[in-house]
Parts: C-alpha cells; structure tokens; sequence
C-alpha cells in the first residue's frame, strides 16, 4: 500500500489558527499590582466601613480574594474605578 497523506486538524482545514490563552491573573495578583484596590480591600478588611468590626465583611473579601472565583471580580475593579473619574 502507498503512503497516505495524514489529513490537517478541522481548524486548519477552515484556516483557523489556534491562539495561545493567556494565563490566568489571580485575586492576588491583581490585588498585589493595582493601589487602589489594595487600599480598597484593606479598608474592608479592618473594619473602616462597619466600626472597626473586621469580621462583618470577611465573607466578602474571601470571596473576592478567592483564586476559584470564576468571575474575577477584581479584574474590573480598575474599569469601574476609570468610569468614576
């Protein structure tokens, strides 16, 4: 039998190209890289908005702090924060 050309990925054969993902930005580190939602969560955290009561909102900053959000809140932050000035 002779040689049989292998036949190209379905995406190749439309043109597609693959894109790489970008890797993930976690809680952390977009806490850790943007000033004002470091100052942000941390005024949450102390207690700043509940008269110095730090466990009222801790169920709050876990959630947005936690790095199986699946909706990355705190990648918008920045966004928000842009469309109040």
């Amino acid at each position: 039998m002779g040689a049989t050309a292998r036949k190209p990925a379905r995406a190749q054969c439309a043109g597609f190209q693959r894109e790489k993902k970008k890797p993930r930005r976690s809680p952390k580190d977009i806490y850790l890289q943007n000033d004002a939602l470091r100052y942000t969560i941390d005024s949450i955290s102390d207690g700043f908005f509940n008269n110095d009561d730090k466990e009222e909102f801790h169920p709050l900053v876990f959630s947005l702090m936690d790095p199986d959000d699946p909706y990355l809140l705190l990648k918008d932050f920045e966004y928000f924060a842009d469309l109040k000035k």
